[in-house]
């Protein structure tokens, strides 16, 4: 078992035990804790958004719940996937908040809150002691917001979740006019098995509608929904500080979540009349998306194909031409980000040519209320990117830390443009000025933020810091953690480049370094395990590491050797070629 468990890079770090499950956490990196719930994960935390992103699917389900609800005062928490739910809706202006989770589990989740710890310190916070099959018992939770973390839908312990009687039980804790937010996970559920969730809510609820908030997740929404589904008014609460701070924590712009498909409430009611509702107390139990996540045939090509069918994203739903324009511009910029990281992955300065030619062909016009008159202006958004790179501008020729300890000021609000690329900026400027601790933190969201980018020069940069000075983490354990995570990330995307086949002009560089690094960062976990007491985890990591990393990384370099001896034979053979053809016509 210790050998499976070294394989993959999780180290298990603390248990919690409950009357109805098991809560495990693991770390893979030392700046984020994995949560397993009877062995299924089911979310993670960061210690800090500003050196590794937060659970994405947890934020967006959360904020689009809150920004469905026009003036949400009382929010409830039933069940926790890793506290991040929580962590987003204190952020949130709501009155009270109420989460239903063990103490032994709440206990679990709270040591890993690290610099949003003050957040669950509110007062506006209470801790209830009761599971979520303690619901019929309780009083009223009358919340305008009720958000229902639901267990993988293969445990036999979600069974109850998908019956008539649970959701009658959620509509009574709700207060009038409030809405339930139920996060399924569905990646292996099948259109049918779909439609029966959504027929079993329809007998509780007038609405129900779904939000497909990730991949393999869905968010249902059920209560009086009519209006709710306004694109306008949902866009505008988006746009709010609060709800732009949540989702920045995850690296997620607003334009993103925007453009995420629903099935509006007409939809959904339809695709409801295909499916059976549950029967509570039946002689036969109650019927379970667990028989249909037993069967092993593709069924979830019936679920994609359902979102590619009647899906729809709020942004085709935008009337007002400002919002409409700010979207598809925020849109837009994700997608450039995605590119320029595909096609530029070694070369982070890229996006600068972006920005500017942004702002000299593409300017955006905002109108301004200015001394009782309105006048046009550069767009706010534009205002800032022009200032952020003249700012950059001199950080980057007067070398100084106060200048580039300014440029760390864009990365909020939110800017696809901006915030994820400045990181290579400012860790580059600290390690020229000798600032190893603050280079290391921007590393570190320079290769978790992105975990698309491909590039693996910022992973090395972080190791060779490790390696050098390793006091810019003094504690052991989260010296190890953090160097252990990053050879496995360092591993990730050299299998990337691989299978996509990307190449650049220092790749025989990188790759002769990154053999060294590995090695160097391998030599001196042997020393740390002993003090960071981690002896029997690295005993095992140690070989895998061994046999995956240090193994592809010689295969590749003998994949590169064969190519560059394969080029000198073939250019020796030219060369002989044209020098036999200048010999015979000297000849004539």
């Amino acid at each position: 078992v210790g050998e499976i468990l070294a394989a993959h890079a999780p180290r298990p770090v603390a248990t919690a035990m409950t009357p109805n499950s098991t809560r495990t956490a693991w770390t893979s990196d030392g700046l984020r804790t994995l949560y397993r719930r009877d062995g299924v994960p089911c979310g993670w935390m960061t210690i800090d958004p500003a050196l590794a992103p937060a659970d994405a699917a947890a934020a967006v389900a959360t904020t689009y719940a809150l920004a469905l609800h026009p003036a949400a005062e009382t929010v409830a928490i039933v069940g926790t996937t890793s506290g991040e739910e929580v962590l987003a809706t204190m952020q949130f202006p709501v009155r009270r908040v109420s989460v239903l989770e063990s103490p032994a589990t709440w206990s679990l989740l709270a040591r890993h809150f690290g610099a949003r710890e003050s957040l669950v310190e509110d007062d506006r916070l209470a801790v209830v002691d009761a599971a979520p099959d303690d619901l019929p018992a309780l009083p009223p939770l009358a919340a305008d917001v009720l958000l229902v973390q639901m267990p993988l839908p293969a445990l036999l312990t979600a069974a109850g979740d998908f019956s008539t009687r649970r959701f009658a039980t959620l509509a009574n804790h709700l207060a009038e006019g409030g809405l339930l937010a139920q996060r399924i996970p569905t990646a292996d559920l099948s259109a049918a098995a779909l439609a029966d969730i959504v027929a079993t809510a329809q007998t509780a609820f007038d609405d129900v509608a779904l939000v497909q908030v990730n991949v393999g997740e869905t968010l249902l929404v059920a209560g009086t929904l009519r209006g709710r589904f306004d694109a306008d008014a949902i866009a505008h609460r988006l746009v709010r500080p609060h709800a732009r701070g949540v989702l920045a924590d995850a690296g997620i712009d607003w334009g993103t979540v925007i453009e995420l498909p629903y099935l509006s409430p007409e939809v959904t009611a339809r695709i409801g009349t295909q499916g059976s509702a549950d029967r509570p107390g039946a002689a036969d139990a109650t019927r379970t998306a667990a028989l249909e996540l037993m069967d092993w045939t593709p069924t979830w090509r019936g679920h994609a194909d359902l979102w590619k069918r009647l899906g729809r994203p709020l942004i085709e739903e935008l009337d007002e031409m400002t919002l409409r324009r700010d979207a598809i511009a925020r849109v837009e910029d994700v997608r450039e980000r995605e590119k320029l990281l595909a096609k530029s992955p070694d070369e982070f300065w890229a996006y600068r040519s972006l920005l500017r030619d942004r702002l000299q062909k593409r300017p955006r016009v905002a109108v301004r209320q200015t001394a009782g008159e309105l006048r046009n202006g550069l767009h706010p958004e534009d205002e800032r990117r022009k200032e952020y790179l003249q700012r950059l501008s001199e950080a980057l020729r007067d070398r100084h830390p106060a200048t580039a300890d300014e440029l760390e000021t864009f990365a909020r609000p939110f800017d696809p443009l901006v915030s994820y690329f400045l990181h290579g900026e400012t860790a580059r400027l600290a390690r020229e000025a000798q600032r190893p601790a603050r280079a290391l933190s921007h590393l570190t969201a320079q290769v978790f933020f992105a975990p698309s980018d491909p590039s693996v020069r910022p992973v090395l940069d972080a190791l060779q810091i490790l390696h050098d000075t390793p006091e810019v983490l003094p504690d052991a354990t989260r010296r190890y953690d953090v160097a252990a995570g990053l050879l496995t990330v360092l591993q990730q995307r050299w299998d990337g480049r691989a299978a996509r086949e990307i190449r650049s002009q220092l790749e025989v560089f990188d790759l002769d370094e990154s053999v060294t690094l590995a090695r160097a960062t391998i030599a001196d976990l042997d020393e740390l395990a002993p003090e960071a007491g981690t002896d029997a985890h690295w005993r095992d990591r140690r070989e895998a590491l061994r046999g995956t990393l240090l193994e592809g990384l010689r295969r590749l370099q003998q994949h590169y050797g064969n190519e560059r001896a394969q080029r000198a034979r073939l250019q020796a053979k030219l060369a002989a070629q044209r020098e036999d053809e200048e010999k015979q016509t000297a000849t004539q």
